[in-house]
């Protein structure tokens, strides 16, 4: 028997963009490093170039190197990044029992606008038109198997070459390359359209065998593999550098073997074959070092910027154009460009994209192109603001520098009770990024789960590791049950599991979710599971025997946080739709919805007398509700520009608080200097004093965002993870008076 919401009916599947926290950090990475390279061979070889008898040996040196380290290396990674993105948004669809034709077709002619656009009025050279032309063929071997993929990677591989040469054995004309110079910018652009355009025949299908290959391996658990041993990681990257070596070399020799203006089918394919393995491979010691990296939190600081980079990837290609056209036109450098001057221009384009890239997804969702792009594919509007402040931001650190340097006295302490917390112990535990902390009911164990589908238990006060349970997936979310017989666990898989404390095993798996399992809960009885997720809904479960009990819809957006009154009358949910809804429990009925947050609510938690309702936002502010009638009482704010999660304390007295805490130009300056004292790190989680919503504390000990915060059940402990380091914090917590 199917469960009905209060509504009466599960919601119609769809498809919407990525959420913040369903992105993949080190695919952003990879793609923001792919397009620097991408920007630094537009800016050295696709300007013209005068004559190389007149370069400097500096000009000779730049081209050699680059020529080994960028060229078709940066476009390989861009061109993979291509199809693994299409074979990731496809598993998303397919979670959510959607259709991908339409909503994909819609976002290929979209971005095919773009590009002839961009092509026509910017740059020699665009890769978008080609990518949407042939994005085509993605969707229609959407369904294929790894055998198929890779036959037809082969078939594509041999196309471009084969088709080259049966053309020019029947004597098929080819457009030759342009002489465009003493043209005007857009004579010249006119004259490569029709170069590119007239020969994509032979040439785009190139671009098909990364594509391909980006399918197949975007079908594995992405998320889960970042779990891979680092040891693997070293072995992949060093064995992709000595093929890179060999293969360079073995086509050098051979280059030099086979002088002649012209050779033949075999030879060009061997050459080509050799030139490819190099390029590929390196391409792949590239990614593989960067993930190596982003393990460490030095690296995570520092690849930071490059991160945001990739995240408005279209913005920034379209804008590397903007940039360098301007110029050339500006100061006539057009075929004046030697590799020198070439990599100049495309550090000062990078010196403009990567602040602005910072700063502008410190306050908004998406680039602007992206905006506009998702917009028009999904046919409405998409959110685009994260929080209204920069009009402001800079006056703010202009005014409190003033009145430092003027030695304005602090605002007096309010009288009261203080809590402290003291960094105790950091815990190395997870593989790749934590996830969510949890204490069982008796304060005698910390679970915390992770990106690598570890969920790992520790004794309390030692911190001890004493056993890890295996997910298939990265897991989201923990709960005890109040007995502290079963941990309930939350997956990306769609997943629900229930295990047994005493003996770690797997008691029953739960599915239902259409999406992504971002939050569960147990009731205060010990006899219902609450979980919500990425398919909009919140689901309540029998924890006997797992059986669905209903299903409450009524939420938009991404259910991201789910919580239990102490009585367990009702349940209450925040989502990405910016609201707060409370449901009777009994029968599913929604009994209020609160609204008041300006963006998605990310954080619910409910006060242990039942009496408030926090939530956390990120509009910059967490808010307490009143529980009876949901009134709003409180609004804190202060630092955090987005709060991701909330949690009170035992005896209801103090509320943590956790999120992102620097604007951009700090995380920037951060990221790349570090920071002599603290390694860069911010104060991420904040104490308040719930009775009056009184600062008490800052806490500085995540490099990252703090994801989740939880409080042991004695008030003595506060444990926090952070969303892009694999360390657990644990604080000790000290009460006093004031």
């Amino acid at each position: 028997m199917t469960a009905l919401s209060a509504a009466g009916r599960e919601p119609t599947p769809s498809l919407e963009p990525v959420l913040p926290g369903e992105r993949l950090v080190e695919l952003d990475v990879i793609r923001g490093f792919a397009l620097f390279g991408v920007l630094l061979a537009y800016a050295v070889w696709n300007l013209g170039a005068p004559p190389e008898e007149t370069w400097s040996a500096a000009d000779r040196l730049w081209n050699r190197v680059l020529g080994f380290a960028v060229d078709s290396k940066a476009f390989s990674l861009f061109t993979f990044l291509f199809g693994l993105g299409f074979s990731i948004q496809l598993s998303r669809v397919q979670a959510r029992g959607a259709s991908v034709v339409t909503v994909y077709s819609r976002r290929l002619i979209v971005l095919l606008g773009i590009g002839l656009l961009h092509a026509t009025l910017l740059r020699n050279g665009d890769v978008l038109v080609p990518y949407a032309v042939l994005g085509f063929a993605l969707l229609a071997a959407r369904n294929a198997s790894g055998r198929t993929l890779a036959l037809l990677a082969v078939a594509s591989f041999l196309y471009s070459y084969l088709a080259r040469a049966a053309g020019e054995a029947v004597g098929l004309p080819f457009v030759e390359r342009p002489q465009t110079e003493g043209l005007g910018h857009f004579q010249a652009n006119l004259l490569w359209l029709r170069y590119w355009y007239a020969n994509a025949i032979f040439e785009w299908p190139g671009m098909l065998p990364l594509f391909f290959l980006g399918l197949h391996f975007g079908r594995r658990p992405l998320r889960d593999s970042r779990g891979r041993p680092a040891g693997e990681l070293w072995r992949i990257l060093v064995a992709g550098l000595v093929i890179t070596a060999l293969a360079f070399t073995a086509r050098e020799l051979l280059m030099a073997k086979w002088s002649g203006p012209s050779l033949p089918p075999a030879r060009q394919m061997t050459l080509g074959f050799l030139w490819t393995t190099h390029a590929w491979s390196l391409a792949s010691a590239y990614a593989v070092a960067l993930v190596l990296s982003l393990r460490r939190p030095r690296g995570r600081r520092v690849l930071a910027p490059l991160g945001a980079v990739g995240r408005m990837a279209l913005t920034n290609y379209l804008l590397q154009a903007v940039l360098i056209v301007f110029v050339c036109i500006a100061f006539d450098l057009y075929d004046r460009v030697t590799p020198t001057l070439g990599v100049l221009l495309a550090l000062g384009a990078a010196a403009v994209q990567v602040p602005a890239s910072v700063w502008w997804l410190d306050r908004f969702r998406f680039g602007p192109v992206e905006w506009i792009w998702r917009s028009l594919t999904y046919g409405r509007p998409q959110p685009m603001r994260i929080a209204v402040r920069a009009v402001f931001a800079l006056s703010s650190i202009l005014l409190a520098a003033l009145s430092a340097c003027r030695g304005a006295p602090p605002e007096p302490a309010k009288p009261g009770p203080t809590l402290t917390a003291r960094l105790h112990r950091t815990l190395a535990a997870h593989s790749v990024a934590a996830r969510q902390v949890a204490f069982s009911a008796d304060g005698r164990v910390l679970a915390t789960s992770g990106v690598d589908g570890a969920v790992k238990l520790w004794s309390m006060p030692d911190a001890a590791l004493t056993r890890t349970l295996a997910h298939p997936a990265g897991v989201t979310s923990l709960a005890y049950s109040p007995d502290g017989r079963w941990l309930v666990s939350g997956s990306s898989d769609r997943g629900v599991r229930i295990w047994r404390v005493a003996d770690g095993s797997l008691a029953r798996t739960l599915t239902g979710h259409g999406g992504t399992v971002w939050s569960v809960a147990v009731s205060p009885d010990g006899r219902t599971v609450a979980s919500s997720g990425e398919d909009k809904t919140v689901k309540l479960w029998r924890l006997e025997d797992g059986a669905l009990l209903r299903t409450l819809t009524g939420h938009e957006l991404n259910v991201w946080s789910v919580d239990f009154t102490p009585d367990g009358q009702q349940v209450v949910s925040g989502s990405f739709d910016r609201t707060v809804k409370v449901w009777r429990t009994l029968t599913g009925a929604l009994e209020r919805t609160l609204v008041g947050h300006g963006q998605a609510v990310v954080g619910v938690d409910v006060s242990p007398r039942g009496d408030l309702v926090a939530s956390g936002s990120d509009d910059s502010s967490a808010r307490l509700w009143r529980a009876s009638d949901g009134a709003l009482v409180r609004t804190l704010t202060g630092g955090s520009n987005h709060v991701y999660t909330v949690a009170f304390s035992p005896d209801g007295e103090w509320l943590a608080s956790g999120g992102r805490e620097k604007g951009a130009l700090g995380t920037l300056w951060t990221g790349i200097l570090g920071s002599r004292r603290g390694a860069g790190r911010s104060p991420t989680v904040r104490l308040w004093r719930v009775r009056d919503g009184a600062l008490q504390q800052a806490l500085a000990g995540h490099s990252g965002n703090a994801w989740f915060v939880a409080f042991s059940p004695d008030g003595r402990w506060l444990a926090s993870s952070g969303s892009d380091e694999p360390t657990v914090n644990l604080w000790r917590l000290e009460r006093g008076q004031r």
